[in-house]
């Protein structure tokens, strides 16, 4: 059972867009980069002003006179130091494997934005987001792919048992985030709970 569907998710998503953009400081004359920007549902359906630029693996169909899309890889931004005021991933980083791969592109988003926040989902959350899976991060490798096999996830069934799952310092110990600070953020509360990790 999807038990984020008993709430309503783009209510959840707009209330931790406002967060983001509060937390921040995102003015209205900010450039901002999104990496893993997907289908512009977590950020920029949220935004209207600001001048956006959303890098993705796959097209993005999300269309809006003040977003722009480049297909990029997230370890090779084609972007110069600190060309953006902001950037912001929500969703993408606990994703991203090899771990070699992870730590390029943390240094990427470090590397061109001079405020930055990435969200991903905190390793106390009590509800699973991607498997709908009560302390599914907690079970035994074996068990965790059982239940990957058996989710409603939006990959193909046996892949999510990769997701990172990291503590809050273990995040810290990449390169690129080794000056961030981490925020611990309820996305539902008291079920789904997210890590902000930051710098501003």
């Amino acid at each position: 059972m999807n038990y984020r569907r008993l709430f309503n998710p783009v209510r959840n998503r707009r209330r931790r867009y406002d967060a983001i953009v509060s937390f921040l400081g995102i003015e209205d004359c900010d450039s901002v980069l999104d990496v893993g920007c997907g289908h512009g549902l977590s950020f920029e359906a949220f935004n209207t002003t600001n001048r956006i630029v959303g890098v993705d693996l796959n097209l993005s169909d999300y269309g809006a006179p003040n977003f722009t899309f480049r297909r990029a890889e997230g370890a090779e931004l084609p972007f110069a130091n600190g060309e953006f005021d902001v950037a912001v991933s929500i969703g993408c980083f606990e994703h991203i494997t090899p771990m070699t791969k992870l730590d390029a592109c943390i240094s990427e988003i470090d590397r061109v934005a001079k405020r930055a926040l990435v969200v991903v989902p905190c390793v106390t959350t009590l509800l699973e987001p991607h498997f709908h899976s009560f302390l599914w991060q907690l079970r035994s490798y074996e068990r965790r792919l059982q239940l990957s096999h058996a989710s409603l996830g939006f990959e193909l069934p046996g892949r999510h048992e990769k997701i990172n799952y990291l503590s809050d310092d273990a995040w810290l110990n990449f390169t690129g985030f080794s000056t961030w600070k981490t925020k611990r953020y309820w996305h539902i509360f008291p079920i789904v709970r997210n890590l902000f990790i930051h710098k501003r």
